[in-house]
């Protein structure tokens, strides 16, 4: 037996065939000689070891070993036997055979008929390499290039695919290919990298065939060439490979390239998944789930949805999640969704990382962690996540979860922005127009709140008409004030109603009509806007708009006086003093005015030292 390798035990079989070929070796030189008929039989019948039945000599004859271990190692018209073949092999290498070298390596790579040795089956097939063998050649490259345990190093996979290559190995030539595609151990090199495809493509390797079929689709490394590359495309398809399949049938659903198919592209997804590809069973969970092409099975949905979530693919993971979180076909679980949204973001899928920082911001369904939260988003931001963006960057403006950075905050929304966040152009207006994080600038601050206006954000069109109103930076527009005023008014915007119900009542750019401005005033004022609070009691004061009331004047003042309005708690004062609808009351009166002056209102501290000097005139 080799000094090189251990057999694995053998059973009472496996024995006989060693010792026959002990016997085969030692005790005669014809092979044909002392061979029992049924062995004789076997051996004389295939091609490769006739001629050692006839009497030609094996005993330093080590491809005859060779062949006769790939015999039992195939099973080639005997039961196939794995000691009986590394035997074989054992005794061809002893003689310094490249070829069994090469079959020993991958023996011990297996660990089939011998112990699994990763370090001996590197150095066998190192051995055979070496000496010319092609195959083993490429298999030598695929170790250094990631295979098992092995320390990866692409300079040396793409040495040795090279060699092997050279001699015409399909397989070295596709690997070749895909080092220069990535750039791994040589320089990047497409056109290279599609040229090493070609040649592995035209004498039949499906992998290469599809791999040439992307390149020339998207035009890289070679000229681009639909026509081509759909040829490309289908040869790999005949051959069954399901990364073939899966992109024809993805490019029939969407027409891309050819003309549409819907039936025929869901048949190709749904052979590619049952070969396990999982990004074809998660695209037949979805057309299951949308029940267009095939029938509608939203059970058999989730259950493929789950399965390639499990199989680590990020974007069934990320669906998984959404089911879960929403509690369609599977019932509703918002830890699980958090849990596979984490999944997901860590193969850095920038919606999940979306997903699993808002949860974290929130802080409803699983701890709360703005320090965790702004760490996702920034990764989704960086992936130009445009919802990430814009979430970061509100952190960042409010310093929750990462120090607070205007400046910063002011970049990200305007890159959220420039993605259609209108949120992101409001609050960029915002800063725009307070000068904050970034220089102010009124007609940059109109640009971007025009922008969010025109996208619905009613506090924009607010602001905006304020710009208008007050002719900030020279762009003075009462007319368009009146117009964005009215828009957020009428979708309840309270500050809104109250500029509006001043506008109206001093015929500002519109006709004055106070009963319109009462409207305004009272519905900002049931919403506790203190300044239509006050306007709205004055006007009941003077009966303009409404039936004159002092009661009600009073009611109103009184709440915006709660609220801090100077000028409020001011006119209580007035009625207190002047005994309208109420009974005169100085001690009241001066209590209201000096709540008032307290609050710096001049007229007040007047007021004031009127009362208290016994000098109380009626005020008009």
């Amino acid at each position: 037996m080799s000094r090189h390798f251990r057999l694995k035990a053998a059973c009472g079989a496996t024995l006989a065939v060693l010792a026959l070929g002990v016997y085969l070796l030692e005790s005669r030189p014809a092979m044909a000689e002392g061979m029992d008929e049924q062995t004789r039989g076997i051996l004389s019948g295939l091609p490769e070891t006739a001629g050692l039945v006839q009497g030609a000599t094996i005993a330093n004859n080590p491809a005859a070993m060779t062949s006769i271990g790939r015999i039992f190692r195939e099973g080639r018209g005997v039961p196939r036997n794995d000691p009986a073949a590394a035997f074989w092999f054992g005794r061809a290498a002893d003689r310094d055979d490249p070829d069994a070298y090469y079959e020993l390596g991958l023996m011990h790579l297996a660990g089939e008929g011998v112990e699994k040795d990763e370090k001996a089956a590197a150095r066998w097939i190192r051995m055979s390499a070496v000496q010319g063998n092609p195959m083993a050649q490429y298999r030598f490259a695929q170790l250094y290039d990631g295979y098992g345990s092995f320390t990866p190093d692409h300079a040396k996979a793409a040495k040795w695919y090279r060699e092997a290559a050279d001699k015409g190995i399909s397989k070295a030539c596709y690997h070749l290919g895909l080092l220069y595609e990535s750039g791994k151990g040589v320089v990047k090199d497409e056109t290279a990298a599609a040229g090493w495809y070609r040649n592995a493509a035209e004498n039949g390797l499906p992998e290469a065939q599809y791999r040439l079929s992307v390149m020339l689709q998207e035009g890289r490394g070679t000229g681009r060439d639909t026509g081509q590359s759909l040829l490309w495309l289908r040869k790999a398809v005949d051959q069954g490979l399901s990364l073939a399949q899966y992109r024809l049938g993805m490019m029939m659903l969407d027409g891309r390239d050819l003309e549409k198919d819907g039936s025929g592209g869901a048949a190709l997804i749904s052979m590619a998944a049952s070969q396990g590809l999982i990004e074809a069973v998660y695209a037949k969970a979805i057309i299951l789930q949308e029940g267009r092409l095939l029938a509608k099975d939203e059970s058999q949905a989730a259950a493929l949805i789950t399965d390639a979530a499990e199989k680590g693919l990020a974007a069934a993971q990320y669906r998984l999640a959404e089911m879960l979180q929403q509690g369609s076909t599977l019932k509703k679980n918002e830890p699980a969704a958090a849990a596979w949204y984490r999944k997901a973001s860590e193969q850095g899928l920038s919606d999940a990382q979306y997903q699993l920082a808002l949860l974290l911001e929130e802080g409803r369904v699983i701890d709360k962690n703005e320090v965790e939260a702004a760490g996702w988003y920034r990764k989704a931001a960086e992936q130009s996540n445009a919802d990430a963006r814009y979430r970061l960057a509100v952190l960042l403006e409010e310093g929750r979860g990462i120090g607070k950075n205007e400046e910063s905050a002011a970049n990200w929304y305007q890159k959220a922005a420039e993605q259609g966040i209108a949120l992101a152009s409001y609050r960029l207006g915002m800063l725009f127009l307070e000068g904050r994080g970034i220089k102010r600038n009124e007609a940059n601050a109109s640009a971007w709140l025009t922008k969010a206006a025109d996208a619905g954000i009613v506090d924009a069109r607010y602001r905006l008409g304020m710009i208008f109103h007050s002719g900030l930076g020279g762009q003075r527009d009462q007319a368009r004030a009146v117009t964005l005023f009215t828009q957020a008014a009428q979708e309840g915007h309270t500050q809104a109603q109250a500029i509006l119900g001043f506008i109206t009542e001093n015929g500002l750019g519109v006709r004055q009509e106070y009963n319109t401005a009462a409207k305004w005033y009272q519905k900002a004022a049931e919403k506790g806007n203190s300044d239509a609070q006050f306007n709205l009691g004055n006007l009941y004061a003077r009966g303009e708009g409404v039936a004159k009331s002092y009661s009600n004047a009073l009611a109103l003042y009184s709440k915006a006086a709660e609220q801090g309005h100077s000028m409020a708690a001011y006119n209580i004062g007035t009625l207190y003093v002047n005994g309208l609808g109420v009974e005169t009351d100085r001690q009241k009166a001066a209590e209201w005015f000096k709540r008032s002056a307290q609050q710096g209102n001049l007229p007040a501290k007047q007021m004031l030292q009127v009362i208290l000097s016994d000098r109380i005139p009626k005020i008009p």
